[in-house]
């Protein structure tokens, strides 16, 4: 399930599913999809809402 949920997301070619399949016990593939698009969106705001960015322009 983990592998066809994640097969759209750019991951290290050494992921390790069975480890996030450990972490993740009882989780059905509803679950699972919300845990990476909740992970996603983590990795997205922390780029966009670093202090440093060059692009940054103040609201």
């Amino acid at each position: 399930i983990l592998k066809t949920l994640c097969r759209k997301i750019t991951l290290p070619e050494d992921f390790d599913y069975r480890q996030l399949a450990r972490l993740t016990p009882g989780y059905v593939g509803a679950d699972l999809m919300a845990l990476c698009r909740e992970a996603a969106m983590t990795a997205v705001n922390r780029i966009l809402l670093r202090p440093n960015r060059e692009d940054a322009t103040p609201p």
